[in-house]
């Protein structure tokens, strides 16, 4: 669920919404703590200059799939997500939208 849920025809609730921030807040911040702090602690002491960003980097991509598990949307209930679930169609779809993007080859002149 986003900020807000927009499964209404009325627009945003932002009662839902600000109830769903209240009860998983405390469990949001205590995985959030638990990645981060060790992460930016482990950058600002061991890494090298060059190599922060692409640590902050893939903290916020393990971040990133950690919290989606956590609040995702289940595979039960996926016609009631936006969107619908990712299906084997789906990824046919991008992969020829790829191709169509990509079609030429490239060439490189050493």
């Amino acid at each position: 669920e986003f900020v807000t849920s927009t499964s209404s025809d009325e627009g945003p609730d932002f009662g839902k919404a600000l109830n769903t921030y209240k009860t998983n807040m405390k469990e949001d911040l205590l995985a959030l703590w638990k990645i981060w702090v060790p992460a930016t602690m482990a950058n600002f002491a061991f890494m090298p200059m060059w190599a922060r960003i692409p640590c902050v980097a893939a903290t916020s991509a393990l971040w990133t799939c950690i919290l989606s598990s956590m609040r995702g949307g289940d595979v039960v209930h996926s016609d009631e997500m936006i969107g619908g679930s990712v299906r084997g169609s789906t990824m046919k779809l991008m992969k020829e939208g790829l191709n169509e993007v990509f079609t030429s080859s490239v060439s490189v002149d050493l």
